[in-house]
């Protein structure tokens, strides 16, 4: 929304927000959701394919190149999540 050539991309509506927490160490993938840890890969790959990211390990290698893995770097926000686009 910062340029003149911003343009409508689809209409959604959000679902929900929710707080998150994210941090990718060398070998791991931490991720909570409003207080409660996900575990396991199907839990992991699940959440890591509805942000676009082909498997949890796509995401923490993505997250690893723009980020780093010290805490510093441990990302606390909101989950936004929306209905399909129509």
């Amino acid at each position: 929304m910062r340029t003149v050539h911003c343009r409508l991309i689809g209409l959604a509506r959000c679902t929900s927000g929710r707080w998150v927490t994210i941090w990718v160490g060398l070998s791991d993938l931490f991720v909570q959701v409003q207080g409660e840890k996900i575990f396991g890969p199907r839990q992991l790959k699940a959440f890591a394919q509805a942000d676009g990211f082909d498997d949890a390990y796509d995401m923490a290698a993505f997250w690893r190149a723009e980020h780093g893995t010290d805490e510093d770097h441990k990302f606390n926000g909101k989950l936004i999540e929306w209905e399909p686009d129509r």
